[in-house]
C-alpha cells in the first residue's frame, strides 16, 4: 500500500469501485488481499476510513468479514460511526410493499448499470460523508472519496466543498471539481495494494499521458506531493520545442505518438499544475 498522509480521511464506495460489478449483488466477493489492505489503511489513518454503499450494513459486514469498518448503508439511511454506534433514519416501512409493486414494471424496462437504486430523500452519500466528517476520528482531516457512479456525485460535491479530493473510477461525465480518475476497478485496487515503484523509478514502455496525469493527481490527493512533483517534472521534460505534448509518449526516446495536440491531455496537465502549485500565502 502506498504511504498515506496522516491527515487524510478516506471514504470508499464498494460496488464498481472496490469490487467489480457482478450479474447480481450477491455475486461479488472481497478477497483476502483487499481486506488486508483496508485493515492497513485503517491503521495508517487511525481509523479514519469508512465504506459508503447502497447495500445494508449487514451485507457490507458479511462481504468484508472479519473487518467491521465505519460504514454507511442504503445511501446513509443507516450509518455505523467510528465508535461503532449505528444511527438510523426513520422510514415508512409499511409502504415498502406498495412501492415495490409499483416500481416492478419500471425496473423491468430500465435495467441501468447492473442495478436500479432507489435513493432516499434527505439522505445521500454526500450528507453521509458530512456526518462522518463532523465526528472523531474524521473531524479536522482532508476527505478523499473514491466512487464510480451517479449516486457518488453527491459525495464528490461535498468532498470538493471541503477542499478534499474526489477520485472517480471508470470513465464518464462528472460535475465535480478536483477529480482524478482511474479507468477501471482493478486499477483503483492496485493503487492501494502496490508501491507503484514501476511508475516512480522506471516508466512504462509507452505512457498514455492522460492516465499518467491522473496518477500524478491521485498521488497528490493522498499527500505524496514530492513524488507527484517529481513525475510531473519528468512529464514536462518530454515536451517538444514548442512546449507541447502528444497523447502518448515513449519515455525512453521521448518520441510523441497519437493525437497532437490532445485537448483532454492539455486540460489535465493544467489541472495537475494547479494542484501541485504552492499556495500564494506559502510562496510569499
Amino acid at each position: 500500500m502506498p504511504k498515506v498522509a496522516p491527515n487524510r480521511a478516506f471514504f470508499l464506495d464498494i460496488d464498481g469501485t472496490l469490487l467489480t460489478l457482478a450479474a447480481t449483488p450477491a455475486g461479488v466477493t472481497a478477497d483476502g488481499g483487499l481486506k488486508q489492505t483496508l485493515g492497513r489503511l485503517r491503521t495508517a489513518t487511525g481509523g479514519a476510513i469508512a465504506l459508503i454503499s447502497g447495500r445494508q450494513i449487514g451485507e457490507v459486514d458479511r462481504l468484508f468479514a472479519p473487518l467491521r469498518l465505519p460504514t454507511a448503508g442504503q445511501h446513509g439511511i443507516e450509518r455505523r460511526d467510528g465508535s461503532g454506534v449505528v444511527h438510523r433514519h426513520a422510514a415508512p416501512s409499511c409502504r415498502f410493499g406498495e412501492i415495490k409493486n409499483r416500481l416492478a414494471p419500471l425496473v423491468a424496462r430500465h435495467p441501468g448499470k447492473m442495478v436500479v437504486e432507489i435513493i432516499p430523500i434527505g439522505s445521500d452519500k454526500g450528507s453521509t460523508i458530512a456526518e462522518f466528517m463532523s465526528e472523531s476520528p474524521f473531524r479536522g482531516r482532508i476527505p478523499v472519496f473514491l466512487g464510480d457512479d451517479v449516486t457518488d456525485e453527491y459525495g464528490f460535491s461535498v468532498v470538493n466543498a471541503m477542499d478534499g479530493h474526489s477520485i472517480k473510477v471508470r470513465p464518464g461525465r462528472s460535475a465535480t471539481r478536483r477529480l482524478a480518475r482511474f479507468s477501471m476497478t482493478s486499477t483503483a485496487r492496485r493503487f492501494w495494494r502496490r508501491p507503484m515503484s514501476s511508475l516512480t523509478n522506471a516508466w512504462c514502455a509507452v505512457v498514455t499521458k492522460r492516465c499518467f496525469i491522473w496518477y500524478i493527481y491521485a498521488l497528490a490527493a493522498i499527500g505524496r506531493m514530492a513524488e507527484a512533483r517529481e513525475l510531473f517534472e519528468k512529464l514536462l521534460a518530454c515536451r517538444n520545442r514548442h512546449g507541447l505534448l502528444a497523447e502518448d509518449i515513449d519515455p525512453r526516446t521521448r518520441e510523441q505518438w497519437g493525437n497532437f495536440v490532445q485537448t483532454y491531455s492539455m486540460v489535465g496537465l493544467i489541472n495537475a499544475a494547479i494542484r501541485l502549485s504552492i499556495r500564494w500565502d506559502q510562496a510569499f
